[in-house]
């Protein structure tokens, strides 16, 4: 069934039709690692919108370790989360009332 949802998915991709971030997801599953890579950077050189969804995804996730990956992530620059820069900033300014905002961390 998965061989054919990225059969499916690759026509429609390679028609224009279908995001290369999707498509990835599909390729990680089915084990085609440097395949979802290269779309991934795609995704990127082509400004898909759903590109940031390698910071997130369970299945896009399992490439992190991947040197690609890492430049990827590097390179879309996105801000992990926003408490983090009110404590970093907070703690430039020694200010320890910024700093201790709850939050992830």
């Amino acid at each position: 069934m998965l061989n054919a949802l990225y059969a499916r998915q690759k026509q429609y991709y390679d028609e224009g039709k279908y995001p290369a971030t999707f498509f990835a997801q599909t390729c990680v599953r089915l084990g085609k690692r440097q395949e979802a890579l290269q779309l991934l950077e795609a995704a990127y050189a082509r400004h898909e919108s759903e590109v940031v969804a390698i910071l997130s995804d369970p299945d896009l996730l399992t490439l992190k370790e991947e040197g690609r990956y890492k430049t990827l992530a590097a390179t879309i620059n996105f801000p992990t989360h926003p408490f983090g820069e009110i404590r970093k900033h907070a703690a430039e300014r020694d200010n320890p009332h910024l700093a201790s905002l709850d939050g992830p961390r």
